[in-house]
């Protein structure tokens, strides 16, 4: 959250303790990744505008837009 964002997004994972997440463009590079505990903030200030995906360890995706 938020979603869409202008910069920063909050990830909060309670199944898992220093999971891997990984975001991934619309052409599915991988444009950032990280290892987060339970909760963390994701700075995607320098992405460009457009369609990014949200991929955590456990195979959950959730779409993230950024403006």
């Amino acid at each position: 959250y938020p979603n869409p964002t202008k910069g920063i997004i909050y990830v909060s994972q309670t199944d898992v303790s220093d999971a891997p997440i990984e975001i991934i463009n619309q052409l599915g590079e991988v444009v950032l990744k990280s290892n987060l505990s339970s909760s963390a903030a994701l700075d995607l200030g320098n992405l460009p505008q457009g369609i990014y995906v949200l991929r955590t360890s456990s195979g959950d995706i959730q779409r993230v837009a950024k403006y």
